[in-house]
């Protein structure tokens, strides 16, 4: 599913504020981790329709040449739905305000989706990402070096 056109230049402006911060997005997440999650949960999400959950092949591509485990990069809509808190944290893993959200939601709502929700959520948080993966080439999977994990 292709991103909805964008003539205000939206993404492209939340696209260069969160390459910036995308480096420091360990120190900045909050308390709800993709570890919290169960090996079981975890394995049960299923991927396959990943493209209409907003994942570019590029980005999907990128993040299982780095070895790391999808949810920790893109919000599956089962996550969000069942772990609203778990939205936070990739607002703060994209850089994103909850305003710029809302803001990239509008662009993803559709007749299909036309209230936001999780499919829409994580239609958005998943664009932005596939762009910041498809434009950065250096941005680093790193986890957090803290003991709160």
């Amino acid at each position: 599913m292709r991103p909805r056109s964008d003539p205000s230049g939206l993404r492209s402006q939340y696209v260069l504020r969160a390459t910036f911060y995308f480096g420091r997005a360990s120190e900045l997440v909050g308390a709800w981790r993709p570890s919290r999650l169960s090996r079981k949960a975890r394995g049960s999400l299923d991927w396959s329709a990943r493209a209409e959950f907003g994942v570019s092949d590029q980005a999907w591509r990128t993040a299982v040449e780095a070895g790391v485990d999808p949810v920790t990069v893109f919000c599956h809509p089962d996550v969000a739905a069942k772990h609203p808190a778990s939205v936070d944290y990739y607002l703060r893993r994209g850089g994103l305000s909850k305003k710029g959200l809302d803001q990239l939601c509008r662009l993803v709502r559709s007749e299909a989706f036309p209230a936001k929700g999780p499919q829409v959520t994580a239609q958005a948080l998943n664009e932005h990402t596939s762009v910041l993966l498809s434009r950065a080439s250096r941005l680093s999977f790193a986890s957090p070096r803290s003991s709160r994990q």
